[in-house]
């Protein structure tokens, strides 16, 4: 297999697809289908956020299954819909190819396997695939009270990193992050771009913080503890030595 080959899109029966043939040389709606995947008794793992994120077993890999959902109040009137202004510029779309590039760049993100849209008159529904990549969520660190300063600083270095290059995370939270031994990783790049330098990093950290906050919860999160880790995070990002 040769990753990272240019992507292609192909148009189906009720939709199109953008997939990476070294990985998906033959691109199906049924991919993006959980029941297809149940059918086969090839799902390995599911997982709650903004809907059910399926892990199946594809053969040499795991692929994570997402169907995109909106987040906050807009969930509430049209929970998967988006407007359509044109595959190129779908969310789904847009995700794979910041994906692709990404990769090729050498950061650290699940590679890409196939992203889908579903037209529905003005609107689309749509679906993206990636590999799986090892590594538990940052909030799993947080829900087991587990303060590790190591880890915060492997993951301001890898924040710089991806700073460095202009890449904005629209969600930059606890559960976007996956720690695996030395390895960090970022996931779930709906609505991320690249963007030139700005106040925007800032920001970006900034709701990192928040997120960890909200998940401990105030007191404990300012604790020394734990005051210890946004630290070692912060030494992470400032260091030159990456």
């Amino acid at each position: 297999m040769t990753p990272n080959e240019p992507l292609r899109k192909v148009e189906v029966p009720g939709g199109v697809i953008l997939h990476d043939p070294s990985r998906l040389p033959e691109p199906a709606p049924r991919i993006f289908d959980p029941a297809h995947w149940l059918e086969r008794s090839d799902v390995v793992a599911t997982h709650e956020g903004r809907g059910t994120v399926h892990v199946v077993d594809a053969g040499e890999e795991e692929w994570v299954l997402r169907h995109l959902k909106r987040g906050g109040f807009p969930a509430r009137i049209v929970e998967d819909r988006y407007l359509r202004t044109g595959v190129a510029r779908s969310r789904p779309f847009r995700e794979l190819m910041l994906l692709q590039r990404l990769v090729a760049e050498g950061l650290p993100v699940p590679p890409p396997v196939a992203a889908a849209v579903w037209p529905r008159g003005l609107v689309y529904t749509g679906d993206i695939v990636t590999v799986r990549v090892p590594g538990q969520p940052l909030r799993r660190h947080l829900a087991d009270e587990d303060p590790h300063p190591p880890v915060w600083r492997r993951i301001g270095r890898t924040l710089r990193r991806f700073h460095e290059s202009g890449v904005y995370h629209a969600d930059l939270s606890a559960g976007n992050i996956l720690v695996d031994g030395k390895q960090v990783t970022l996931i779930d790049f709906d609505r991320g771009r690249v963007r030139r330098p700005g106040g925007w990093e800032r920001k970006n950290l900034a709701r990192l913080q928040r997120s960890a906050a909200k998940i401990l919860g105030r007191e404990v999160w300012e604790s020394p503890p734990w005051t210890a880790c946004w630290r070692a995070l912060m030494e992470g990002y400032r260091t030159e030595d990456r």
